[in-house]
Parts: structure tokens; sequence; C-alpha cells
């Protein structure tokens, strides 16, 4: 955890703190829950199905993916203008 997620989260939580006991009794009972249901999830089905959302396939590539992919593109270009446009 950086620096600033840890000033964020301590902020977060003097925000929480400054509720009443009541909406933080509310408030933690509801996170217990959700991460109860979590735990649940990924026992009974893996990790797998316990993500809610489903990312796109470029939430999978790399930084190293893209710029091999980059410098591919580029070289195939410097290659087909440096043979005379395609052989012209």
């Amino acid at each position: 955890m950086s620096i600033k997620d840890m000033v964020e989260v301590e902020s977060q939580a003097d925000e929480f703190m400054e509720k009443s006991p009541e909406t933080r009794e509310r408030l933690l009972y509801i996170a217990i829950l959700r991460t109860d249901r979590k735990v649940t999830k990924i026992n009974e089905h893996g990790c797998a199905k316990a993500c809610d959302s489903k990312g796109t396939i470029i939430d999978r590539w790399t930084p190293a993916t893209i710029g091999t992919v980059i410098m591919g593109v580029l070289v195939g270009l410097l290659e087909f203008f440096r043979s005379g446009k395609g052989g012209s």
C-alpha cells in the first residue's frame, strides 16, 4: 500500500468515525456481510466466478505486450517504407 493510499484510508476512517454510533454499527455490519458473501462465493465456486465484473480483453494485456505490439507495427512500417513502399 502506497503512502497516498494510506492517507486516503486514514481520511476515510476519520469520516467514518464522525458518524453516529448507530450508523457506524450498521455500516460495519453491511461490510462484514458483503465480505462473508464474497468468501462464501470463492469457497463454493472458486475465484473465477467470485468476481462481479467481467474484464475486457485489453485488461489482460500487460505494458510489455502493448509495447511489443507497438514496436512490431513500427518495425513493419519502417521495413515497408525502407524497401521502397512495397517493392515499387
